[in-house]
């Protein structure tokens, strides 16, 4: 019916989607930065397993 705000919505949808598909990488990076952190940690002090199990 409207086919430029159809394309505007595609784009718009598109270029959203590639945006929370790269945050979603940056956050997936910094949960493994954490948890390789954490087993140092645990290291460290002595801890055995994950206290939250």
């Amino acid at each position: 019916m409207y086919p430029v705000i159809d394309s505007s919505c595609a784009i718009y949808l598109h270029a959203r989607a590639q945006l929370f598909k790269e945050r979603i990488q940056q956050l997936k990076v910094k949960e493994r930065m954490l948890l390789e952190d954490n087993g140092q940690l645990c290291e460290k002090c002595g801890a055995r397993g994950k206290p939250w199990q």
